[in-house]
């Protein structure tokens, strides 16, 4: 909550120091200080600091009554300060108020850099969009996590407040727009709109451009056709989903072994049932066998291992074999209601 009003007020300060909300301060600024050396010499009772007071209690309308020019040079000035001193204040609040809307214009219409750090950008928008981010919402790691979309939209088509959108296309300057450099992970989704092999041509250069900017950044791509599945690799994308592929497979699937969709959507959806989770290999299992792993991992952590990989999760063994040892900094995958203790 004090890093939300501090970021608030940075940047209400930022936007006044700015253009004319600062010449408008300035002036009134001067204003005050010169009504208050004219009453100072014009009233000898009066105090510099009394006559300050003075001109701000006028100027704002306040009108407390404490202080009163005795001299007819004196209320001329003060006439002229309460003139002069309404359309000031007039101006001075109508421009900050319409630098705040003309702020918050561009932000929602995605024109505005963001300034967030360790977070997920999302590049693209089609029909898959919203329930991605439906799933990092329910997935405790993601659940709060910043999300940036960069998509060539009007405005932004989700409201959350953990979600920031810069519009445009993927190229350098959107995606530092978006602080690619200090994203954690990168999903480039293809656009339904053009044809298939297109489609695939502008997600993997999409792809080439974010590891221009960041190349140790994790990208993950969807694809429509398999075929352009070398030149994501030579893009130097991190995972490859291949869309309609997955849908035929879970097809065949699902007419081989009935009811076998159900059990998959169910392991890959955050949002009911187990999930697959990584996590790192606890130390009560360094050394056993996979066989003696299985009865201690349900145990202590109510998970069933699936498959076991290296430490940064570039290979898996699915269903390893009985007596595989499992090695220090190795990555698990296994099936659980909850994300466990000990992730990475």
């Amino acid at each position: 909550m004090n890093v939300i009003v501090i970021l608030f007020f940075r940047r209400m300060f930022s936007r006044i120091t700015k253009g004319p909300v600062l010449r408008l301060a300035i002036i009134s600024v001067v204003l005050l200080l010169l009504t208050g050396i004219g009453v100072s010499m014009l009233e000898r009772d009066l105090s510099f600091a009394d006559s300050i007071w003075w001109s701000l209690v006028t100027v704002t309308t306040v009108g407390y009554g404490d202080i009163t020019p005795q001299t007819w040079g004196g209320k001329v000035l003060g006439g002229v300060l309460m003139l002069f001193g309404i359309g000031f204040i007039a101006l001075f609040t109508g421009t900050i108020a319409g630098a705040i809307v003309e702020g918050k214009s561009k932000t929602e219409r995605g024109l505005k850099a963001v300034n967030v750090k360790a977070h997920i950008c999302l590049c693209g928008w089609n029909h898959e969009a919203l329930e991605i981010i439906e799933e990092f919402r329910t997935d405790l790691k993601t659940k709060h996590k910043p999300i940036v979309l960069v998509a060539n939209l009007p405005e932004c088509p989700v409201q959350d407040d953990n979600i920031f959108f810069v519009r445009g296309d993927v190229t350098p300057e959107i995606l530092k727009m978006a602080n690619i450099e200090e994203a954690e992970v990168a999903i480039v989704l293809g656009d339904e709109g053009i044809e298939a092999y297109s489609r695939d041509a502008r997600a993997i250069l999409n792809v080439l451009t974010i590891k221009t900017i960041n190349p140790e950044l994790y990208v993950c791509i969807e694809i429509a056709d398999r075929a352009n599945y070398d030149h994501c690799l030579r893009a130097k994308a991190d995972e490859i989903v291949v869309s309609g592929e997955l849908c035929s497979s879970l097809l065949v699937q699902a007419a081989v072994d009935h009811g076998m969709t159900r059990v998959i959507s169910e392991l890959v959806s955050n949002r009911y049932g187990s999930e697959l989770y990584r996590m790192k290999a606890p130390a009560s299992i360094i050394g056993h066998t996979y066989v003696d792993a299985l009865p201690r991992l349900k145990e202590e952590f109510n998970v069933t291992l699936v498959a076991v990989g290296s430490p940064k999760g570039e290979d898996f063994e699915i269903n390893p074999p009985a007596d595989y040892p499992i090695r220090e900094g190795e990555t698990l995958v296994v099936v659980g209601e909850d994300r466990p203790g000990e992730i990475e």
